[in-house]
Formats: structure tokens, C-alpha cells, sequence
């Protein structure tokens, strides 16, 4: 797809949660699979596989972020 496939950009705090699910076919300038930009959500055990990005975070872009990252696959970005 055009853009990245999830985007947490509104202060979501850790109670905002995405737990196994597969991300996959995003295509954006930055975080083809999730970007993370001035939030700080919770992702567990998730799949993030085959994503692109034309600059920075094939697989994931985190910015101005405390995200929490646990038990997550994150491969062929």
C-alpha cells in the first residue's frame, strides 16, 4: 500500500495497544510498516515483515517516543 500500514501520531499513550497482528506492505517515506511519531504505544507479539521505506524505519520509525516493543517479529523490511 501507499503510506504506512499503522500510525500511532496523537500522544497515544501505553494503553494503546496492538497486539498480534501481521503488518505487512506498507511503503512510505518513513515507517513502512508502523510509524511512531510523538506517541508511546505498547505493540506485542506482532509480525512486521516486508515493508519499505524510501528514507528512514523500513519495518518501524519511532520518534519523540517511550514506545514499548515486546515479542515482536520484525524481519525482510
Amino acid at each position: 500500500g501507499l503510506g504506512p500500514v499503522v500510525i500511532f501520531a496523537s500522544g497515544e499513550s501505553a494503553a494503546s495497544v496492538l497486539d498480534s497482528v501481521t503488518i505487512t506492505g506498507g511503503v512510505a517515506l518513513r515507517g513502512g510498516g508502523v510509524l511512531v511519531d510523538g506517541a508511546s504505544p505498547t505493540l506485542l507479539r506482532n509480525r512486521i515483515v516486508r515493508n519499505r521505506a524510501h528514507r528512514q524505519g523500513s519495518g518501524i520509525y519511532l520518534a519523540a517516543s517511550s514506545a514499548l516493543l515486546r515479542n515482536n517479529l520484525i524481519a525482510d523490511n
